[in-house]
């Protein structure tokens, strides 16, 4: 599959997918802010993280047993990147543990869920550490019924 495939079905996936996320006021600004993030005290991270904002496919691949998941791409924001992590807005709670495909217009990765935070009704920040990531490939779409008929 060639690179402008991959753009083409994960434009198609994501025009398909509505979004389920509800922002909550504070942050009416999200998709504004860009650019290096700054730590604060006591920060935990080992990374400089960059915000960067726009949208994005999250698929399950591992789920804890007690949380069946089905195999369906929802849309994400994304929210912040480092060397390390991935940050990113969620309508639902995951779990640490959790593995999740994410699709990008550029590449595409494999994460796994290292927190969660619930921002409101139906909005959760999720931090996740980077697995691997991948150039754009059919790859990113197998392994999934739904994702493979596009």
């Amino acid at each position: 599959m060639l690179d402008s495939d991959y753009q083409q079905n994960l434009g198609q996936l994501i025009r398909n997918t509505s979004s389920e996320i509800v922002l909550p006021d504070e942050l009416s600004r999200f998709f504004d802010e860009s650019g290096p993030n700054s730590s604060f005290e006591n920060d935990r991270r080992t990374a400089a993280r960059t915000r960067v904002r726009t949208t994005c496919l999250v698929i399950p691949d591992v789920w804890l047993p007690v949380f069946p998941r089905q195999r369906v791409p929802q849309l994400a924001y994304t929210k912040d990147f480092s060397k390390t992590g991935f940050g990113f807005l969620n309508s639902d709670q995951l779990y640490p543990g959790e593995v999740f495909r994410v699709l990008l217009a550029t590449f595409w990765m494999e994460v796994k869920v290292c927190g969660s935070r619930r921002l409101g009704k139906h909005c959760f920040e999720i931090g996740s550490e980077l697995l691997v990531t991948h150039e754009p490939s059919a790859d990113a779409f197998s392994a999934h019924e739904q994702l493979a008929n596009v």
